[in-house]
């Protein structure tokens, strides 16, 4: 015998009308507030690569350095994403680490000590 098509169509309840209510005022001040703070940096960030890119494009009408400038951003670049990926991996395996039977402290420790080590490694391949 096959399920009915009907069983799946339960009524919505109530909880799930909550998770529609637009959010307060005080909570959407603190978002906003960290993504000004957050905006804020990305466009200084910009306008200061922007400032440098114009100054190297200057320096060289061969347009020599300014090709070797682009080459070492891109890989400048490529290790802030790999930074920023393996910092959101830390944030998941710390308080993992802390949190398991057997963890703890100790084992929190020993996970970001690796990860540390993981970075460094990176960053000297990348960096020469």
């Amino acid at each position: 015998p096959q399920p009915s098509p009907a069983m799946y169509l339960h009524p919505v309840n109530h909880t799930r009308l909550s998770m529609l209510r637009l959010p307060s005022r005080q909570s959407l001040r603190r978002v906003v507030e960290g993504g000004a703070a957050v905006q804020v940096r990305a466009i200084a960030l910009n306008a200061a690569f922007l400032a440098v890119t114009r100054a190297t494009q200057r320096l060289d009408a061969t347009g020599t350095a300014a090709a070797a400038h682009a080459v070492t951003l891109q890989l400048w670049q490529l290790g802030g994403v790999v930074l920023f990926a393996i910092s959101t991996v830390a944030s998941i395996i710390i308080p993992a680490e802390r949190a398991r039977a057997g963890g703890g402290e100790r084992a929190a420790r020993a996970a970001s000590s690796r990860l540390l080590a993981i970075g460094l490694l990176l960053g000297a391949a990348l960096g020469g």
